[in-house]
Order: structure tokens, then C-alpha cells, then sequence
């Protein structure tokens, strides 16, 4: 197995242990809720699995067993993928796209947040804060800008 091979295969396994133990947490801390309030510790716990792990793959399988795990344990009858409610199937629907939904935003936040963390660790700084500071208060001989040309400063 080559190096990307291998980066690939423990990704996986970072994917499958990150995943479960969101899950995990996910169904503690429900069980503490009602069945809306369940649903959204669900949805969050998407998001943080989209957020750590490397693949979209993982976000969905977590989605797809936060629904599961949310008809098996808080739904009537319990301890059965079997809902008697006949809302229940549009809440699943819902619920499973809502999780789709947040975790494609969480991973296109992530993905953000390491191409500005990329760029910044460059040494461009022309997009931050400091960067555009340091353009404004450019000196000519000691003065700034705005000492220069009193009008270029009430636009900036």
C-alpha cells in the first residue's frame, strides 16, 4: 500500500471512530431531551462530525444513523425501527435532510477556514485586517497617508 494509500486507509478509521463516538455522545446527552430537542443534538452532532472529518461520506452515514438511532430508541415502539405515528416517516425525511443540509454548510465553513488559514500561513496578508491597516497608514518620509492628503483619508 502506498503512502496516500495508507494517509487514506487511516483517514477512514479516524472517519469511523470520530463518527461513532459523536453518535455516542449525541444519543447520552438525548436521552436527557424530548423527541424535537433529540433531533437537534442529532443535527449538531452532523455538523461537528462534518467539521472533523475529511470525507462527506461520514456526515451522511452520520445522518443516516442519527435518524436510525433516533426511531430505534425515542420513538414508539421502542427498541424497533417501526414508527406507529404516521407523522413519523415525514419527520424522519425532514430530519435526515436537515442533518444533510447543516453538514454540506459546516464542511464549505471548514473548507474556508483552511484556505484562509493557508493563504494567511503564506505570508499574504493583503486580505486581513493588519494587511489593509498597513496599506492605509502607508508613509511617505515619515508621514502618513492621511497626514499627506487630508481628503484620501475621509474616503478611507
Amino acid at each position: 500500500m502506498g503512502e496516500q494509500g495508507a494517509k487514506r486507509h487511516n483517514d477512514s478509521w479516524k472517519g469511523i471512530g470520530v463518527t461513532i463516538v459523536i453518535l455516542a455522545i449525541a444519543t447520552g446527552i438525548g436521552a436527557m431531551f424530548t423527541e424535537a430537542n433529540i433531533l437537534i443534538v442529532y443535527v449538531l452532532g452532523v455538523m461537528i462530525t462534518a467539521v472533523i472529518t475529511a470525507s462527506r461520506m461520514w456526515s451522511v452515514l452520520s445522518s443516516l444513523c442519527s435518524v436510525l438511532l433516533f426511531n430505534f430508541l425515542y420513538t414508539e415502539p421502542r427498541f424497533s425501527l417501526t414508527a406507529y405515528d404516521s407523522g413519523y416517516p415525514i419527520t424522519f425525511v425532514i430530519a435526515f435532510l436537515a442533518a444533510i443540509i447543516a453538514s454540506n454548510l459546516a464542511i464549505q465553513l471548514r473548507k474556508q477556514a483552511d484556505g484562509l488559514s493557508h493563504k494567511n500561513s503564506s505570508g499574504d496578508e493583503s486580505d486581513t485586517a493588519e494587511g489593509r491597516k498597513r496599506r492605509r497608514n502607508h508613509t511617505r518620509g515619515g508621514r502618513t497617508d492621511c497626514e499627506i492628503d487630508r481628503e484620501k483619508c475621509r474616503v478611507l
